[in-house]
């Protein structure tokens, strides 16, 4: 086994240079690595140089950009690991007020799974109008290729989220008691029942029984 396998590195400014020559290096023992740079066609090639995307990722990122840097970091990390024989560590400053407030909350982020940074920031993208991969994935400054992989390995698609969005705002309208032809247009849909099918795919029920009385 090579000194990093397993590991993740993120990389700025890995397009070329000594960035990619550290890239190369960390790939050489094992590591897959995660390039960042401005330049997103050159950082796309030095990272199938390095030999695509089971050990490479290329990610548009402007080190001076606070949502960049976000998207460059969560390409790399969506989980957090330690040793399971630290679970059983007394904790010195436990007490039973803090206690009952973070049982209550780990109880609701685990009904509800919380959206990652990367399903979080396609949300963005498409509540502004963005509607393919491609016109997603530029306003990340990524690929549609990437984009795609990185939604599949959160368990989404493009589809999903853009009709998770809709129903969201259908629930909003219907709440604000506006007819329902009125709501259908202004998700986009061509006539009412083309959004009453729609509606009744995303919730089970037909959206007259969405309303907030």
């Amino acid at each position: 086994m090579s000194l990093l396998t397993g590991q993740t590195a993120v990389i700025t400014g890995g397009a070329q240079g000594l960035g990619f020559a550290i890239a190369q290096r960390f790939v050489d023992e094992g590591a897959r690595v995660v390039l960042g740079d401005v330049n997103l066609e050159a950082t796309q090639s030095a990272a199938a140089q390095l030999g695509g995307d089971e050990v490479a990722i290329a990610v548009r990122c402007d080190v001076t950009s606070g949502d960049d840097v976000d998207a460059l970091i969560g390409a790399a990390v969506d989980e957090l690991a330690f040793d399971v024989d630290q679970l059983d560590l007394a904790l010195e400053t436990a007490d039973e007020v803090t206690s009952a407030a973070l049982e209550t909350t780990i109880s609701k982020l685990t009904t509800v799974r919380p959206h990652s940074v990367v399903v979080d920031r396609v949300r963005r993208a498409v509540a502004a109008g963005a509607e393919t991969y491609e016109t997603v994935a530029d306003k990340l400054g990524t690929s549609a290729r990437t984009l795609r992989r990185q939604l599949e390995r959160e368990g989404q698609s493009l589809r999903a989220i853009a009709d998770e969005l809709r129903r969201e705002r259908a629930d909003e309208l219907l709440a604000a008691a506006l007819p329902i032809k009125e709501v259908a247009f202004a998700l986009g849909f061509s006539e009412p029942s083309a959004f009453s099918r729609a509606y009744k795919r995303w919730t089970g029920k037909a959206p007259r029984l969405g309303r907030v009385k």
